[in-house]
């Protein structure tokens, strides 16, 4: 099972015919976007993606902010894009017949490998703001050396995508803190 995230400042968002989705805020400060929900509990706060990652929702709803979001990680420019409420979002999970993603090995690799791949480039970056080396990464995050290595070179037999992932929030989380001092 894949672990929970945690989003705030979300909101439900559809693309399109796409959706609907979740976006907002994970660890202060990461926009995210989710797969099209296939369960969605408004009452409480939670929601379950195509691709089996579940979510768990704090604090009150931001429409803008999620808008926001969507628009900063994807390239949405011909497709319409808008907001719809807890209750619209449940009819549209219920009349779409959203599924879980029935991945091939060899599909979920790629898509793993292009995540990584996305991860890797995002945490050079905080690395870089926070002024660490590998090794400091690695503390900070709770990973191994290796595994910050195998993040770094995008190597996918030293880390799995989810444990990059996590680091990379983690870190980014750190970084947020300390600009708040």
């Amino acid at each position: 099972m894949k672990q929970e995230r945690i989003l705030s400042r979300w909101g439900l968002v559809m693309i399109g015919e796409h959706g609907p989705i979740l976006a907002g805020s994970e660890g202060g400060g990461v926009y995210r976007t989710s797969t099209p929900l296939v369960e969605f509990d408004a009452e409480a706060g939670t929601g379950v993606t195509a691709s089996g990652r579940p979510y768990r929702l704090v604090g009150a709803g931001d429409p803008g902010y999620a808008l926001r979001t969507v628009h900063a990680l994807w390239s949405v420019k011909d497709q319409e894009v808008r907001v719809v409420s807890p209750d619209e979002a449940v009819d549209l999970i219920a009349a779409k017949g959203n599924a879980p993603f029935r991945r091939t090995l060899e599909e979920q690799a790629k898509i793993d490998g292009l995540r990584l791949r996305h991860i890797s480039r995002e945490f050079r970056i905080q690395m870089l703001i926070a002024g660490i080396d590998e090794l400091e990464a690695a503390q900070r995050c709770g990973l191994s050396e290796d595994q910050i290595r195998g993040l770094l070179e995008v190597d996918l037999s030293r880390v799995a995508v989810d444990e990059a992932d996590m680091a990379f929030v983690t870190l980014t989380q750190l970084n947020s803190n300390r600009m708040r001092m």
